[in-house]
């Protein structure tokens, strides 16, 4: 699929550039985290990787090229850091004209990168008449084993699709579990009662979460809690 609207490309390419910064910060405090345990030094929380603490962990290095390494990989964390921030500030630039963006924000547990990051890779909901379609997409629909055209017994979640929206939709669900009482939590507690499965319960709130913001988007209607009325 490729939209036919130029700005939808350039926010879409901005928002791919967020992404893979983003996967290479990780990787370099992964990097940063090998390089210490060669040191015999365990790195624990996220206190390693910020200015201010990162000085208390270099000085546990013997001085010497294993701590100056750790500078230098230092230097290339903040080097990724700093790029990270700008593409966010683009992305959240030109995320602007697109006003789809603020009505996502308005549901319990969905931030502004979440927010951004569904209407960037979606581009247009028109693109999926159903909902299972956008399920699909998203990772998150359900497909049967086959071999030679002969069911092998089990089911497993589609493996095809973009996968930073079946995140979009986990980071929802967990921030609004974790929240005073909303409409997503109660949903979520109806489908665990009836499925006694936690994982089901998850899988299928994650579905309607993305269910809802397919329609407003589509109707273009702002968000409405009583869209999460009804048997789960």
């Amino acid at each position: 699929w490729h939209s036919s609207d130029p700005a939808r490309n350039a926010f879409l390419l901005t928002a791919e550039t967020y992404l893979q910064l983003r996967k290479e910060v990780v990787r370099q405090k992964n990097v940063l985290k090998a390089w210490y345990r060669r040191g015999g030094v365990m790195v624990r929380g996220s206190t390693p990787y910020s200015e201010r603490g990162r000085k208390a962990w270099l000085a546990q290095l013997p001085a010497g090229p294993l701590r100056e390494g750790a500078r230098l990989h230092y230097a290339v964390l903040d080097t990724l850091s700093t790029q990270w921030e700008h593409a966010w500030q683009q992305l959240t630039a030109q995320g602007r004209v697109f006003a789809e963006i603020a009505r996502f924000e308005a549901m319990p547990g969905m931030g502004p990168v979440g927010a951004h990051l569904f209407s960037a890779l979606v581009g247009d909901p028109g693109r999926f008449e159903t909902r299972q379609q956008l399920w699909r997409y998203c990772k998150l629909a359900i497909t049967d084993r086959s071999s030679d055209g002969k069911p092998l017994g089990y089911q497993r979640l589609e493996r095809r699709g973009q996968g930073e929206l079946k995140a979009v939709s986990y980071h929802t669900w967990k921030g609004a579990v974790v929240s005073r009482d909303n409409e997503i939590k109660r949903w979520y507690a109806g489908s665990l009662e009836r499925t006694g499965d936690q994982r089901h319960a998850r899988l299928n709130t994650q579905r309607k979460i993305l269910e809802v913001l397919w329609l407003m988007w589509l109707r273009g209607t702002p968000y409405d809690s009583q869209r999460f009325a009804g048997s789960p």
